[in-house]
C-alpha cells in the first residue's frame, strides 16, 4: 500500500527543513520523519522547485534514521557537498549539509523544539564558510528575504569570525542575480599600490608592467554581485573613486578615459566601526552613507551561546569524513563555556583541529587545546582552593577569584579532561 505523505511549508517543531534557495526567493519546506519524498519541476511532485535547471523529476529524498539524495535520471544532475551523485544512486546529507540540484542549492536543516513556536534552530554552511544557526540565523533569513530582492547596497557588520562572508553569499543566491558572478574582494588583503588595478582593471601600457589589458574585479563581477570585505580597509586615495562607481556604476581602467557600464550590486562588510572611522577622518562620510544603504548586524558567538553546541556537532559531521566521531561530555561543557574571541571560525578550526588528531571514538575537552585564560594570580591550585573554601559553590567561588562563573566551569572542564 502507497504511503502518503502531506508536506507544507516549515511549521512543526523538531522537524528537518529542507530549504531552496530559488533566484529570487528563499523556500523552505517540513520533511516528515520517514518516507520519501520527490523533488522536480512537475507540479505532482511533492517538493516542487521551478527552475529552468532542475528537471521534471530530478531527485528523490529518503528520510529514516539518515537522509539520502538519489538522482532520479535528472538532465542537471546531482552533487552532495560538492561530489557528484551518479543517475539511480544516493547519497548521504547530514544536518547543516548541502546539496546542488541542477543550479538549485537546498539545505537541510533542523527545527528545535526548544525555542519558540517559529524561530527554530537552523543551520546552513555554504562551502568552507563560517555558519550561522538558530534564532540569529531565523532572523537574518528574514532580513534576507527582504533585503535579497533589490538593489540597495548592503552592509553587514560583526567582530572576525562571526560569519559576515557566509551572509554575504546567501543575499548573493538568493538575489536575482544568483545566476550571475559573486566577486570577493579582500580588501585588507590588496597593496595600496595594487588596489586600483585589481578593483577597476588597467589598459596594456598604462604603467611599467602592464604588457597586457586587464579587467577589473568589478567588471568581472557585471551582471552579479561585488563582496566588498573588510571595507573599512580601503586606502583612502581610493574611497573617492569607489563612491564614484557606486553613484555612477561606471568604472574607468588605468590608462583609459573610456568609462564602462558595470551592472553590479555591491555588498560590503567590516568589522570596524565606519561611523567612528568617519569621525575620526579614516573614512569618507558620503562613501559610508552610500554603503550602508541596509545594516545587517551579526552578534558575537559569546552572545549566542546556544548555537556553540548545534555548531560544533555540524563542524564535526563534516570534518569526520564518515568516521563515527561524536563530542564528548567534557568537551561539551568546554566548548559551551568558552568565550571563543575568534567566534565561529574559532570553533570551526577547533572543531576541524581535533577531528583531525583524535583517535578514539569521541572528542573530550583534551583533544579541543582550548586556551582558558585566568589570572595570573590564579594557578591550578588557586583555583582548587578557591572552589573548596566555597563548599563547591561555583558562583562563590568565581566571585572570590574575581573572574566569570562561566570562566571557572570552562577551566574546571580542562582540569577534568587533563586528570582523564
Amino acid at each position: 500500500m502507497k504511503e502518503t505523505v502531506t508536506y507544507a511549508r516549515a511549521q512543526a517543531s523538531g522537524a528537518l527543513i529542507l530549504l531552496a534557495m530559488l533566484p529570487d526567493r528563499l523556500e523552505t519546506w517540513t520533511l516528515p520523519g520517514r518516507g520519501k519524498a520527490v523533488v522536480g519541476r512537475d507540479p505532482s511532485c511533492d517538493i516542487t522547485l521551478d527552475h529552468p535547471s532542475i528537471s521534471r523529476v530530478h531527485a528523490e529524498l529518503e528520510l529514516g534514521a539518515r537522509v539520502l539524495v538519489r538522482d532520479r535520471g535528472s538532465r542537471n544532475g546531482v552533487t552532495v557537498d560538492g561530489i557528484a551523485v551518479g543517475a539511480g544512486e544516493a547519497a548521504e546529507i547530514v544536518v547543516g549539509g548541502t546539496a546542488e540540484l541542477g543550479e538549485i542549492t537546498v539545505l537541510l536543516q533542523r527545527r528545535g523544539s526548544d525555542l519558540a513556536p517559529g524561530e527554530p534552530t537552523q543551520m546552513i554552511s555554504i562551502g568552507d564558510h563560517d555558519a550561522i544557526v538558530g534564532g540569529t540565523l531565523v532572523r537574518l533569513l528574514d532580513l534576507i528575504r527582504r533585503v535579497a530582492p533589490g538593489e540597495r547596497t548592503v552592509l553587514i557588520v560583526g567582530e572576525t569570525g562571526v560569519g559576515k562572508d557566509f551572509v554575504a553569499e546567501l543575499v548573493h543566491r538568493a538575489s536575482p542575480r544568483a545566476r550571475g558572478p559573486f566577486v570577493r574582494v579582500h580588501c585588507a588583503a590588496l597593496p595600496s599600490t595594487l588596489f586600483e588595478s585589481e578593483l577597476f582593471g588597467h589598459e596594456r601600457g598604462a604603467f611599467t608592467g602592464a604588457t597586457t589589458q586587464k579587467q577589473g574585479l568589478i567588471e568581472a563581477a557585471h551582471g552579479g554581485t561585488v563582496f566588498l570585505d573588510e571595507v573599512g580597509e580601503i586606502p583612502p586615495s581610493m574611497q573617492v573613486k569607489l563612491l564614484r562607481v557606486l553613484e555612477d556604476r561606471r568604472v574607468t581602467r588605468i590608462g583609459s578615459t573610456s568609462p564602462r557600464v558595470v551592472d553590479v550590486r555591491f555588498v560590503a562588510a567590516t568589522n570596524c566601526d565606519l561611523a567612528r572611522a568617519v569621525k575620526d577622518a579614516h573614512f569618507r562620510e558620503d562613501l559610508y552613507y552610500r554603503l550602508c544603504g541596509f545594516t545587517v548586524a551579526i552578534p558575537p558567538l559569546r552572545e549566542r551561546s546556544d548555537e556553540i553546541i548545534p555548531l560544533a556537532e555540524m563542524f564535526l559531521a563534516r570534518a569526520s569524513r564518515g568516521r563515527p566521531l561524536v563530542l564528548g561530555n567534557t568537551a561539551r561543557q568546554a566548548l559551551a563555556e568558552y568565550a571563543f574571541p575568534g567566534n565561529v571560525r574559532e570553533l570551526r578550526l577547533t572543531v576541524e583541529r581535533a577531528a583531525a588528531l583524535v583517535s578514539g571514538p569521541a572528542i573530550e575537552v583534551s583533544d579541543l587545546r582550548l586556551e582558558i585564560p585566568l589570572p595570573a594570580c590564579h594557578d591550578d591550585a588557586a583555583l582548587l582552593a578557591a572552589l573548596e573554601s566555597a563548599a563547591g559553590n561555583q558562583s562563590e567561588a568565581a566571585r572570590r577569584l574575581g573572574i566569570s562563573r562561566r570562566t571557572l566551569v570552562a577551566r574546571l572542564a580542562v582540569l577534568r579532561g587533563r586528570a582523564g
